[in-house]
């Protein structure tokens, strides 16, 4: 079982500065899956709670994308 965490990316885009939020365990990260630093929090303390095998983080994620209301979203990284 993994140790989940929020990982953080910035990129600057025309004079603003864009940041976004994703989630990692040691076996994989998941990179920008959310401007709202606390949504995602709230799903790594699931899945840390829950001890999600990271086998299941990618379902997590897309489920956690729809109910953010980007479900068709691709997952990559």
């Amino acid at each position: 079982m993994g140790t989940y965490y929020v990982t953080k990316e910035s990129q600057e885009i025309a004079g603003c500065r864009l940041i976004r939020y994703g989630i990692g365990c040691r076996w994989r990260e998941i990179l920008g899956l959310s401007h709202n630093r606390q949504a995602v929090e709230w799903l790594v303390e699931r899945c840390n709670t829950l001890e999600l095998d990271p086998i299941h983080l990618e379902d997590v994620v897309q489920d956690f994308l729809w109910e953010q209301g980007e479900p068709m979203r691709t997952i990559a990284g």
